[in-house]
C-alpha cells in the first residue's frame, strides 16, 4: 500500500490497534480516557486526561460549540482549560482536538456566565466618570496634551486653561 500523506495513514492503522490507555509509554495513538467534569460555570478549570495528547499545537484545543477554552496546561497525559467565557449556558457539546483529529466529544452543561466586570471596579470606574462629567478637578485625568486639561474643565495648567 503506498502512504502519500504518512501521517493520516499511520493515525488510521494506530488507533485501530491502539492499546487501552494505561501510561503514555503504551499509547499508540492519542486518547482521552477522561473529563473531569460535565458541568461547570464559565472560567472554571476543567481537565481531560488521556495518552499521547502531546504537546500544544495549533491544531490542538478543546471547545465548547465551537467556542476554545483557555488552555491552563497542555501534558502529555493531561490537558487543564478553562470552560469559555461567551460559551452561554446550557449543555453544550466539548470536543477534544488533537493535532486536527477529534477525539472525543461530550455534553457539558454551562452552569452560569462569567461576571464581565467585578462589581467594585465598576462602581469606582462609574464615580470616575461622574466626577470627570461633573467638571470635578480630576488632577490631569481629562488626557489634554498641555497638561492643564480640555476646554470643559475646570482644572487650570501651566498655560491658564
Amino acid at each position: 500500500m503506498k502512504v502519500s500523506s504518512g501521517f493520516g495513514a499511520i493515525v488510521v492503522a494506530a488507533a485501530i490497534i491502539a492499546p487501552a490507555c494505561e501510561d503514555s509509554k503504551s499509547c499508540v495513538a492519542p486518547q482521552v480516557v477522561s473529563v473531569s467534569a460535565t458541568s461547570g460555570a464559565q472560567g472554571e478549570v476543567v481537565v481531560v486526561t488521556g495518552c499521547g495528547l502531546g504537546a500544544l499545537a495549533c491544531l490542538s484545543y478543546v471547545a465548547w460549540n465551537g467556542v476554545p477554552g483557555e488552555v491552563r496546561a497542555w501534558k502529555e497525559t493531561r490537558i487543564d482549560v478553562a470552560v469559555p467565557r461567551g460559551a452561554g449556558t446550557g449543555a453544550k457539546t466539548i470536543a477534544i482536538v488533537v493535532a486536527g483529529k477529534v477525539l472525543a466529544t461530550s455534553v457539558f452543561d454551562v452552569t452560569a456566565e462569567a461576571a464581565q466586570v467585578d462589581a467594585g471596579l465598576a462602581a469606582s470606574c462609574d464615580a470616575g466618570v461622574a466626577a470627570v462629567d461633573a467638571g470635578t478637578p480630576d488632577a490631569g485625568l481629562d488626557g489634554g496634551a498641555d497638561g492643564g486639561g480640555d476646554a470643559g474643565s475646570t482644572d487650570a495648567g501651566p498655560d491658564g486653561g
